[in-house]
């Protein structure tokens, strides 16, 4: 099994989830995000969620 998992290179996007990343932990980064920064909060949810994503799991 491949120890990461590449996702969006079709659409630009270069995300290397961690085995065993849950939808709860990225959840919890994306309410520590908006806590941290509220001012992003009228944002669409996908735009959030690709944000939090890509600042933590982008490929090097």
């Amino acid at each position: 099994m491949v120890g990461i998992t590449r996702l969006g290179h079709s659409v630009g996007w270069n995300i290397c989830l961690p085995p065993g990343t849950t939808p709860i932990v990225i959840g919890e980064m994306l309410c520590h995000f908006l806590q941290e920064n509220p001012g992003v909060r009228s944002a669409e949810g996908d735009d959030l969620v690709m944000t939090v994503v890509t600042r933590s799991y982008g490929c090097r």
